[in-house]
Parts: structure tokens; sequence; C-alpha cells
């Protein structure tokens, strides 16, 4: 909820993650849906300045309230991957070329 860019921070836990890791989370819904904070709020705000409009993109508490978004950042980072290998894609395979060295040393 808190990532500058949640697509990288998930894409670098699925990374950093085991073969055949799972992942769960835990996520606030909107605030609407959240008495426990908006009652609060609501009875603090005639003391304080006007909030200005929050944006559900920002990183905070109620950044993936909405689970479209959630699903769209969690399937960004595979759809980037398959949009960069589609042009390797051999049958079942995906082929990318590479070079290397093969350094051997001869008997002095």
């Amino acid at each position: 909820m808190f990532f500058g860019d949640p697509v990288a921070a998930f894409a670098h836990m699925r990374r950093a993650a085991s073969d055949g890791a799972r992942m769960a989370f835990v996520c606030w819904r909107t605030l609407t849906e959240n008495p426990w904070m908006e009652v609060p709020m609501q009875a603090v705000s005639r003391h304080l300045p006007p909030r200005p409009k929050p944006n559900p993109q920002a990183p905070g508490m109620f950044a993936f309230a909405d689970p479209q978004r959630v699903s769209e950042v969690l399937t960004a980072a595979i759809a980037s991957i398959r949009e960069a290998l589609a042009a390797h894609v051999d049958g079942a395979s995906v082929r990318l070329p590479g070079a290397m060295w093969l350094v051997s040393s001869a008997p002095a």
C-alpha cells in the first residue's frame, strides 16, 4: 500500500521469492467501509483545514482499496515481461542468444 512504485515492488518480491512461492497480503478496502477510521476523521475535520481530494493511485492505507487496481498492479510486471519476450518465443520455449568465453589453461 505504501510503495511509490507498486509494480516494481511486487516484481522485486517475485524475483526474490523461491520457486513455487505463494503470496498473500491483507489490504484495506475503501475508507467508507472502515468506520473505525472514517468516524474519527469526520469528527476532527471541522477543526482542520480542508483535506485535498485523495489520489487513489498514491501510496497510502487505501491505495489497494480498488480490487481492479490490485489486479492491474500484480499483472503489470508479468505483462511487461511477456511483451519483452514475445519476439523470442519459439514454440513452447523462449530462446535468447547468449555469449560466453571458454577459458582454459595449457600445461606449462
